[in-house]
């Protein structure tokens, strides 16, 4: 009779950088998950790796490898990291252990693309491999059935949401410049030149400008978002804030009136999901799996990633009409309300990891 599986998984998720975005945080989350399940967890990341490998490749590869060998899980947790996994996913066809793949979405979205022959190729690979995939919402699943994979082989978790217990400021004073807020990562794929350009078009109106978000992802964007900024003359309206902290975020979002999300793609939104929380009216893009978070007209409006007239106008309806902003923000919170929140999502993610595992569960 073989010994069941040992309650050991191997996390891996390397980028060139450890960002703080949502993507990483969820990952994160859901290690303490597995954790509290009862699972020894190894985790791989930037940060984990030895001076001697970084920046390299083929080092950082055999890294993984050795790392599975010698920690022998019974289940192997990759995010993203495709160019350091393939030397693991070659030693996994001879060593079968589960491998159970996070999408968060094709990177290649973020370039506007539908990615190179060899990416498209190399990542269906990696995929056509594993046990199981997991995806952050039905478009990111979709995407993955373009791409080639079984539909049979996704499973869809959307990541969860901070529920905080009390209600979210009254915004019905409506007195002085209405906020807006603009969270994420400054990138060319969150789009925060577009918010800055549609803003400006709205100088007549009463607004100030938030912009929260790393600006190291792409140093030469932000730098770009800054100088854009001062040649439009919007300095003293608009403040860049940088990283903000998630438990720092609640204050951001409780002092806005209004959150703008014009990427290019999302594969989720956390940020979206989180405003809608707080009860604020979203204008969002109508890519990736925005609309499956607001509904255009109702909790929000969603316009086409790049078209910046509809964008300001969006905005500038909302600014105009405070018992609107109500409204959607209300009908907003409504609809947050029927997400799942964390404790729901790292359950039902444990049960995809344990099932895709073979492990019996306590419960």
């Amino acid at each position: 009779m073989d010994s069941p599986a040992p309650r050991r998984a191997l996390f891996v998720m390397i980028g060139k950088k450890d960002l703080p975005t949502g993507g990483y945080y969820f990952n994160r989350r859901m290690v303490r998950a597995l954790e509290n399940a009862g699972v020894e967890v190894r985790v791989l990341h930037v940060g984990t790796l030895p001076e001697e490998v970084r920046g390299s490749t083929i080092r950082t590869s055999i890294h993984v490898l050795k790392t599975c060998r010698e920690f022998d899980p019974g289940l192997v947790v990759i995010s993203k990291s495709y160019r350091y996994v393939w030397a693991l996913r070659l030693y996994l066809g001879f060593k079968p252990v589960p491998v159970l793949y996070l999408i968060h979405h094709l990177e290649w979205h973020d370039r506007g693309t539908e990615g190179s022959v060899f990416r498209r190729s190399m990542v269906r690979w990696l995929l056509k491999g594993t046990s199981g995939i997991w995806a952050n919402s039905r478009s990111t699943a979709d995407d993955l059935e373009r791409l080639g994979i079984e539909p049979g082989k996704t499973t869809v978790v959307s990541p969860g949401l901070d529920k905080a217990p009390e209600a979210p400021p009254d915004r019905s004073g409506g007195r002085g410049p209405a906020t807006i807020l603009c969270a994420g990562s400054v990138c060319p794929r969150k789009a925060q030149l577009d918010v800055v350009r549609a803003c400006a078009r709205l100088k007549l109106k009463e607004w100030r400008l938030v912009l929260a978000g790393s600006m190291e992802a792409c140093p030469d964007y932000a730098r770009e978002v800054g100088e854009l900024i001062e040649r439009l003359e919007l300095g003293p309206r608009v403040e860049i804030v940088g990283h903000v902290e998630r438990s720092d975020l609640r204050g951001l979002y409780r002092a806005a009136d209004i959150l703008v999300q014009p990427s290019l793609w999302e594969g989720f939104g956390m940020s979206v999901a989180e405003g809608m929380w707080w009860g604020l009216p979203v204008v969002a893009s109508d890519r990736g799996a925005l609309p499956e978070l607001v509904e255009d007209g109702r909790t929000g409006f969603l316009v086409a990633p790049g078209d910046v007239e509809v964008l300001a106008e969006r905005i500038g309806l909302l600014l105009d009409s405070p018992r609107q902003r109500l409204r959607i923000g209300r009908s907003a919170r409504s609809s947050a309300e029927e997400f799942d929140d964390w404790e729901q999502t790292s359950a039902r993610f444990c049960r995809l990891a344990f099932d895709t595992a073979g492990w019996e569960s306590d419960e």
